[in-house]
């Protein structure tokens, strides 16, 4: 999120994000799914047969979702989300 982040969200920036550009000082959508791949990828090759716990936030919460093709729901604080990798 860059410059974007602990701010609110308006009509500017949600378009600016949907839209793929890279906030100042952050990384687009592209690059995060990219990093997140990288992670997901790690994971298989390191944790295949194994449980892993992930904490993260919501960006990543949606690029597993966009990545995996799952349609998460919104998770509030402190939920929990099970999924798994093949």
């Amino acid at each position: 999120m860059g410059e974007f982040e602990g701010t609110s969200i308006n009509v500017d920036k949600k378009l600016f994000l949907d839209n793929n550009h890279t906030p100042p000082n952050g990384e687009s959508i592209t690059e995060l799914d990219n990093r997140v791949i990288d992670f997901l990828n790690m994971l298989k090759e390191n944790y295949n047969d194994r449980k892993v716990l992930v904490v993260t936030h919501n960006g990543v919460i949606r690029s597993f979702s966009r990545i995996l093709n799952k349609d998460f729901k919104r998770i509030n604080n402190l939920q929990t989300l099970t999924f798994n990798i093949d």
